[in-house]
């Protein structure tokens, strides 16, 4: 839709159905040449997730401007390491960027199938194993133990 958008930017709003017709021809032809690596997303599933992300993102938006406005508040800041159990590409860099966007976390590294995150409290890291478990049901994929 994006890309659609700024086809219709520098085209001057002209060839709408040009860009129409190359968007499903890419799609068509990218699904054709990878096939297997596109997933069908669950819309429950997706509806889930993007609930938790707004409660966790209000949840943690609250908690960083209430420690913002009362410093005298503990700050306990530190790295949390926790093992990725999501399989697919598009589930781990979904995993990757809903940490960073949550206010108090922020995803730094992702090595060996271990995710590095700075956190202000080590508390704000107990969310992340209900978030990969979301974006498990998305994907339709089954976590290892460790980290469900």
């Amino acid at each position: 839709m994006g890309l659609f958008a700024f086809w219709l930017l520098l085209s001057g709003g002209r060839g709408p159905g040009y860009a129409a017709v190359a968007a499903v021809a890419g799609g068509i032809i990218s699904a054709w040449l990878a096939p297997g690596l596109l997933h069908q997303p669950r819309p429950l599933a997706i509806i889930r997730f993007l609930a938790l992300f707004i409660q966790q993102s209000l949840v943690g938006g609250a908690d960083v401007a209430w420690r913002a406005m009362r410093p005298s508040m503990p700050l306990n800041a530190d790295w949390h390491d926790y093992p990725v159990s999501l399989r697919t590409p598009a589930g781990q860099s979904l995993l990757l960027i809903t940490v960073s966007l949550t206010p108090g976390t922020l995803c730094v590294d992702m090595h060996n199938g271990v995710m590095r995150a700075h956190v202000l409290t080590p508390a704000m890291a107990d969310g992340i194993p209900r978030v990969e478990r979301a974006i498990a049901a998305i994907f339709g994929e089954e976590l290892r133990e460790a980290a469900a």
